[in-house]
Formats: structure tokens, sequence, C-alpha cells
């Protein structure tokens, strides 16, 4: 009788594991530390992994109302919410933002429905929250961004934090109109981000850029001249604030 009790309760744990949904998780080179590792992880796909040398680029790594800096070692887990989408699934992207902070998150999210997000990976390696940004994109129109929200707080300024892989002297933005998910021909006159420290801004360096007043979507374009050379680094994206 109890090797059938025993095999029984094998079988539901078999069978529990088997039917755990497979995620698309990306296919990076995970670290070979199991316990920190870029794989799934129940409803995510998580952890750390090694990159190779990268061209000079410029990349949005985080749009999210307000900002993500409290302290993660007060809490277990923090909730993510993507509060203008409400028709379709969601992208959640998690990634390091200075260089060579290899750490990836991706997880996906139905309408309405909240990430937890387990603060243990990233505290075994001692990164700080305000190392991470934080992506949306619905999956359904993956050419575009939205912005993410941290719990039930309310809406705050929407904050882009930008990288580049490359020192920059010279950093431009300009906004459009968004028609039937099309950029606007007009465009915005180019307005320029002032370094926080210096005269330029340092490869790996988080570059703020706060729009406050914003309420429907819009096209953003940046030009970032780099130091040095004096080549121009490009980048365009669509927001969607409401569907």
């Amino acid at each position: 009788m109890n090797r059938l009790i025993l095999l029984f309760c094998l079988i539901l744990v078999a069978s529990s594991v088997s039917a755990q949904k497979k995620l698309p998780c990306l296919n990076l080179t995970a670290v070979d530390n199991p316990s920190i590792a870029y794989t799934q992880r129940g409803d995510r796909c998580e952890g750390f992994y090694q990159s190779p040398v990268s061209a000079e680029s410029l990349s949005l790594v985080s749009l999210l109302y307000g900002r993500l800096d409290f302290d993660g070692h007060h809490n277990d887990s923090i909730q993510i919410v993507a509060p203008q989408i409400k028709t379709q699934q969601v992208h959640i992207q998690a990634v390091g933002i200075p260089l060579r902070t290899y750490y990836r998150l991706d997880a996906w999210i139905q309408p309405g429905e909240k990430l937890t997000w387990p603060l243990n990976v990233i505290d075994k390696m001692q990164l700080r929250l305000t190392d991470i940004g934080l992506l949306g994109q619905p999956v359904a129109e993956a050419k575009f961004y939205t912005p993410l929200m941290v719990g039930d707080q309310a809406i705050a300024p929407l904050n882009m934090i930008l990288r580049s892989s490359v020192d920059v002297q010279t950093l431009l933005w300009r906004r459009s109109e968004m028609n039937e998910r099309q950029c606007a021909q007009h465009k915005g006159e180019w307005q320029n981000i002032e370094p926080v420290w210096g005269d330029y801004f340092f490869s790996g360096e988080a570059i703020l850029l706060s729009l406050p007043d914003q309420a429907d979507n819009f096209c953003i374009e940046f030009a970032a001249q780099t130091k040095g050379s004096g080549s121009w680094l490009k980048l365009a994206m669509g927001i969607l604030l409401k569907e």
C-alpha cells in the first residue's frame, strides 16, 4: 500500500512539472551558476547571462511611470502592471542598466493581470533596483512600447531611461504625434538633454528623460553624438499610452 501511495505521489509531481507552461525564453548563454542563471522560473524567464562585446549603440532601457528606486532588500517581491493596455498580452522585460550587468527578465501578462516579481535572484547578486530598467511591449504590436508601473500607485510622471554603449557629448530628442499607429510627418523641434555630471554622458550611464504631461500616443526620436569620433547614433520608437 505504501508503495502505491508513493507511486501515486510521484505521478502527481511529474504531471505538475509537465503541465508547467513552457515560455519563449530568449536564446541567451546563461552563466554557469544555476541559482542565478537565465532560465524559466515559474511564470517568467529570469537570471544572468554571458554576452559578447557589442557595437556602439543607443538603447531604451526603461519606460516607467515613476521610478524603481525603493530598497528591494526590504521586499520579497514587487508587482508590475501595464496600466494602459486593456485588451492584449504584454511582454514585460527587465534589463541591467550599467554596462556588463548581464541581467534579464522576460514575462508575459494577460490584460488586467499583474506580474509578481520575486527579488531573490537579484538579491543573490546584490543588484540594486535602481540598476534595473523595465520595459513593456504589447505582444500584438511589438514594434511599440507601453509604460509599466510598480503596484497600484497613482500615475506618476512618465520616465524614459536611455543608455549609450559609448561616451556621448550631445544628446537630442524630439517628439511627434501618432495617428492610427503612424508617426506624423511633422516633427517637433530638437531639444537637448544636459548631462547631470560633467560635460558629457559616460558609457553605461542611465540617462533620464522625464515627460510629465503625456496623455496620447506619440513617437519620439533621439540622436546622440559620440565623444571623440563625432559619429551619430539614432534611436526612434512609438509609445502607446492608450489603445
